[in-house]
């Protein structure tokens, strides 16, 4: 068909949301860190972030070679998301303990 633009409007989208997410994120660490402690949270965090940029890729092509089908990998990314959520949640109750 002749819809290129339906592919270049998925590579603006592709473009746009992770840097909008990166915003967000740094937002939300300078709002819950520390001053003394931004640098090293916000290094963590993009560290983590670009791991999972390079990384990412790299697993679910190896998941998708291995077993000849995308479930794998989007059961990969949907855990992955699973855990930072249970990870958010476990954090979120510590630090209320720990100010109360």
């Amino acid at each position: 068909t002749q819809q290129h633009w339906l592919m270049w409007l998925g590579v603006a989208f592709h473009a746009a949301l992770p840097l909008a997410a990166n915003v967000v994120i740094n937002s939300g660490i300078v709002a819950a860190v520390p001053k003394e402690r931004i640098g090293v949270a916000s290094g963590l965090v993009a560290t983590g972030m670009y791991l999972g940029f390079a990384l990412g890729p790299v697993v679910v092509g190896q998941l998708v070679d291995l077993t000849g089908a995308f479930t794998a990998g989007w059961t990969a990314v949907a855990g992955a998301y699973v855990l930072c959520f249970v990870a958010a949640v476990v954090l979120g109750r510590v630090q209320r303990r720990v100010a109360a």
